[in-house]
């Protein structure tokens, strides 16, 4: 979504980072190389998929008790963010 968001951006002439920061969620491998690269939450895509189907596994054998994951993210800063205008 984020990098279809900078790609609008581009055609209608609103530059990125310079009129609007954009932020995506995931950190998928290609973010890295748009341009600008797009700053993103990382997301431990492997531990998601691997709590995913533990908590699956729990499922068919009849656990039903519902449950709160937390998993670590961070922010990866690049290109498409910018300091504040201050107007």
């Amino acid at each position: 979504m984020a990098l279809g968001a900078m790609h609008y951006c581009s055609l209608s002439g609103i530059r990125v980072p310079g009129d609007i920061s954009v932020i995506g969620f995931d950190d998928m491998q290609h973010a890295a190389f748009a341009n600008p690269s797009l700053t993103s939450v990382h997301l431990p895509l492997y531990e998601v998929g691997a709590l995913a189907c533990e908590r699956l596994i729990e499922r068919i054998r009849g656990k039903i008790e519902r449950v709160t994951e937390v998993l670590p993210t961070h922010l990866v800063v690049r290109e498409s963010t910018g300091m504040s205008r201050q107007d």
